[in-house]
């Protein structure tokens, strides 16, 4: 029921997560599909509401500076910081509410797909051909298909609609923001993308895999339990307690050996993706402050384009870890997929 074969390269990976995008589409029924475009058109709005946040706070600095240079008087300058601050305001409630909203569709859709899909695959294996089906073991199987396929399938809903796209999203409206108001200083905001994705591609090349044979791993011992526990009466009559639990222990530390190797890995190139963060940000707020000295920016834009970056680079850190986690469930779901295409029995 494993028919998949493994993809070779970052190119080759991302477009068997297109294909498996496309499947999990296809498979949803037209109410979820609605719902789920509605929660995208909800995202677009929030991140409408997250360019929006340095822009007004740009126009605050500069329109508090200018009006205590104008000698307007303090009234006037608290009076224009309070308009300011309640569109702030509303902005962040606005946000919020969407945000609420947004995550109720989506979980309430993968909720329902998760329970229609545990049935609809559980319905199909109890008709499908005894032969095949015996060649996996039980425990295994089990955990595969209601831990990790069908976890693998609701993944692909949720760090599609709760993480990839409203980051894109909001990572687009920030570099329009960027560029339409100061090309070059846009172009530097956009500086960080090749090194960012350059270190990037060298994690995944680095660590591909691994988090999928951690999952193949845990089916293992899922698997390796239930046999013990449904076979207590013969380990204890046979005298093998001292091996099962050496054989257990040996399967966890192995499991825990790569694991750790793996963490310490992410950490280094998270440290490395951090330094090049702030990197181009003390380099992007240089530029800033020279062109605000030479009058081509106000002073507020300095504050404007620093909160753009930090939206850009929200985008860039959930690239990595969608991509991996959109691999590992891309498999997922083609096991998935196999289970519920496999032959029925013939007495059906």
């Amino acid at each position: 029921m494993n028919n998949h074969k493994p993809a070779k390269g970052i190119g080759s990976e991302v477009q068997l997560i297109g294909r498996r995008a496309r499947q999990v589409w296809t498979l949803l029924p037209r109410r979820h599909k609605w719902a789920l475009t509605l929660a995208a058109i909800l995202m677009a709005c929030t991140s409408a509401g997250n360019t929006a946040l340095p822009l007004l706070l740009g126009r605050l600095v500069d329109g508090v500076k200018a009006g205590i240079d104008q000698g307007v008087g303090h009234a006037a300058a608290y009076r224009f910081a309070a308009e300011i601050l309640g569109m702030i305001a509303v902005v962040y409630v606005g946000r919020e509410a969407l945000h609420v909203w947004r995550r109720y569709l989506v979980e309430n859709t993968c909720t329902r797909v998760n329970r229609e899909m545990s049935v609809r695959a559980l319905a199909h294996l109890m008709r499908g051909d005894l032969g095949a089906i015996h060649q996996n073991r039980v425990g295994a199987l089990q955990g595969r298909i209601f831990r990790s396929d069908m976890d693998g399938f609701v993944t692909f809903l949720r760090i599609g609609f709760l993480d990839f796209f409203p980051a894109l999203l909001t990572g687009i409206f920030a570099n329009v923001a960027a560029v339409t108001k100061q090309p070059y200083l846009g172009l530097v905001v956009l500086g960080v993308v090749p090194t960012s994705l350059y270190l990037t591609v060298r994690q995944l090349q680095s660590q591909k895999g691994v988090r999928l044979k951690l999952a193949r791993s845990c089916e293992g011992i899922e698997g390796t339990v239930i046999e013990i526990l449904s076979s207590l009466e013969y380990i204890r009559a046979a005298d093998t307690y001292n091996v099962e639990v050496r054989r257990m222990a040996t399967a966890c530390e192995k499991r825990r050996v790569k694991e750790i190797g793996h963490h310490f890995t992410m950490s280094l190139f998270g440290a490395a993706k951090a330094l090049n963060e702030g990197l181009f940000h003390i380099v992007l707020l240089a530029a800033a402050i020279y062109f605000a000295i030479n009058g081509t920016i106000s002073y507020g834009d300095v504050l404007t384009f620093s909160i753009l970056f930090m939206n850009i680079m929200g985008l860039l850190s959930e690239v990595h870890r969608i991509r991996d986690r959109g691999h590992e469930a891309s498999i997922q779901v083609g096991d998935l997929a196999a289970i519920l295409t496999h032959p029925v029995d013939r007495s059906f």
